[in-house]
């Protein structure tokens, strides 16, 4: 594990222990240094889950909206090799706000 993960992880841990053990929230966040909401959510985390360490970050999160339209699309760009994101938007009008997230790369 990285130090600085290390360091991460023992801060939360001792947040989450001063909490645990009767501290205010504000309190414990004062004295280790990070804000109020973070100390709040870490201990609501513990509590829930049990979990001290972060979340995963980053990914993916969109490209499912774009996949559930894939028909669509590819029956766009076989009518038409030099389709533009804006004729395929008129196809389908209902879905309009997933399609403005596809984007093309056709190097």
């Amino acid at each position: 594990m990285h130090d600085g993960l290390r360091l991460l992880l023992n801060l939360r841990e001792r947040v989450i222990a001063a909490v645990k053990n009767g501290a205010p929230s504000g309190e414990a966040a004062e004295r280790f240094g990070v804000g109020v909401a973070s100390a709040i959510r870490w201990h609501a985390r513990f509590r829930a889950e049990g979990a001290i360490a972060a979340k995963p970050m980053g990914g993916d999160r969109h490209s499912h909206r774009v996949k559930a339209q894939t028909a669509l699309v590819l029956q766009a760009y076989k009518a038409r090799l030099q389709v533009y994101l804006r004729e395929v938007r008129k196809l389908d009008g209902s879905n309009y706000r997933i399609l403005q997230t596809i984007t093309y790369d056709r190097s």
